[in-house]
C-alpha cells in the first residue's frame, strides 16, 4: 500500500536505509519531502520487459534515424515471440545457418552424403547455436550486420526523464503500439537450399560454390 502523505527527510542526518527506501519528491534546502512506498523505493524507470518495450518506442518514434546499438535494441523487442510470425522468424534463423555454413571454406563433394552432411552442418552454424546467442539476439544481429555478439539493454542518456519532471510508467501504456512483419524469409531460406541442392547434383558444382553477400537497406 501506497502511503500518500508526505515526510520531510534531512538529508544530512538521513541513514542510507531511509534514502535508499525513499521516493524523493521535492527538494527543500537541506531537506526534501518522500513518500515511502511500503518499503520499496519507487521508480520512474521501468525493469525487464517494460524496459525493453518502451527502449524500443522511444527509438521507433523519435524523429531521428538511429541504427546504433538502440536500433538494435528495438528491433530485438520486435523479433519477441509475441510480435512475430514463428514459420518466418524460423526460416530467417535456419537461413543464417545455410550462410555461414557456404563461408566456411569447407570442401564439399558433389555427393548425396556430402549434401547431408552440408545441411547438418548448416544447423550447427546458425548464428544463435553458433555464437551462443538468444534467438532474438542471433536474428537482430544478423538484420542489422553487427558483431553477433550479446545485446545489453542500458537506456541512452537522452532517453532518461529528468530528475524535476514527475513522470512514472504506466503498466500496458505499450499495448497495441509495436507491430513486426517479417516478409520473404522463409522463401528465400527455402530457394537458398534449393540452390544448393542443385550445386550437388552438378558434378563438381559446389567446387564452385559462389560467394554469397549479404546486402541490408534500411528505410
Amino acid at each position: 500500500m501506497i502511503e500518500n502523505t508526505p515526510h520531510t527527510l534531512n538529508i544530512k542526518t538521513a541513514t542510507k536505509q531511509q534514502i535508499r527506501k525513499a521516493d524523493i519528491e521535492g527538494w527543500f534546502g537541506n531537506n526534501c519531502v518522500i513518500i515511502y512506498l511500503n518499503g520499496r523505493k519507487r521508480t520512474r524507470q521501468p525493469k525487464g520487459r517494460a524496459e525493453e518495450k518502451y527502449i524500443s518506442l522511444r527509438t521507433g518514434l523519435s524523429p531521428r534515424k538511429r541504427f546504433d546499438e538502440a536500433f538494435d535494441m528495438m528491433l530485438s523487442t520486435h523479433l519477441k515471440g509475441e510480435y512475430v510470425n514463428n514459420v518466418e522468424f524460423n526460416s530467417l534463423l535456419n537461413l543464417t545457418g545455410k550462410i555461414e555454413a557456404v563461408r566456411s571454406q569447407m570442401f564439399w563433394k558433389a555427393t548425396r552424403a556430402d549434401m547431408q552432411r552440408y545441411f547438418k552442418f548448416s544447423e550447427t552454424q546458425r548464428w544463435d547455436k553458433k555464437f551462443k546467442l538468444t534467438r532474438r539476439e542471433a536474428s537482430t544481429r544478423f538484420l542489422s550486420g553487427k558483431q553477433p555478439k550479446k545485446i545489453k539493454y542500458i537506456r541512452l542518456k537522452s532517453y532518461e526523464a529528468k530528475r524535476t519532471t514527475r513522470y512514472f510508467a504506466k503498466p500496458g501504456s505499450s499495448a497495441g503500439k509495436i507491430e513486426t512483419k517479417i516478409i520473404g524469409a522463409h522463401r528465400v531460406n527455402k530457394a537458398f537450399g534449393q540452390m544448393i541442392k542443385a550445386l550437388f547434383s552438378i558434378g563438381d558444382g559446389m567446387a564452385n560454390i559462389p560467394h554469397v553477400k549479404v546486402t541490408r537497406t534500411f528505410k
